[in-house]
C-alpha cells in the first residue's frame, strides 16, 4: 500500500464522529468520493452518509441551473434535525 493511501487510512481511522459528505452531481469529486473515499470510509465502519444533488455543482451555489437548495435542506434536517 502507497505512502499516501497509508495516511488517508491512518487519518480516517482517527475519526470518531458521523461523516457527511454532500455535493452536486456537475463536479468531478462526485467521483473521488463515490469510488475511493466512500468505499474506504464503509470499510473501516465509519458512519457516513453520502448524498448527491441532480443538477448542482461542487459549491452548490455555483450551480445556476435553477436546480433548488430545498433536497439539501431536507437531508440535513433529517441528519441533525431541524433548523432552529
Amino acid at each position: 500500500m502507497g505512502d499516501f493511501k497509508k495516511r488517508t487510512r491512518a487519518m480516517f481511522k482517527a475519526i470518531d464522529s458521523r461523516i457527511l459528505i454532500l455535493h452536486g452531481d456537475i463536479h468531478a469529486l462526485k467521483k473521488i468520493n463515490s469510488e475511493l473515499i466512500v468505499p474506504e470510509l464503509e470499510k473501516l465502519g465509519k458512519n457516513a452518509i453520502y448524498s448527491v444533488y441532480p443538477g448542482l455543482n461542487h459549491g452548490f451555489y455555483w450551480a445556476n441551473t435553477g436546480a433548488t437548495l430545498k433536497p439539501i435542506k431536507k437531508n440535513l434536517e433529517r441528519s441533525f434535525g431541524p433548523h432552529r
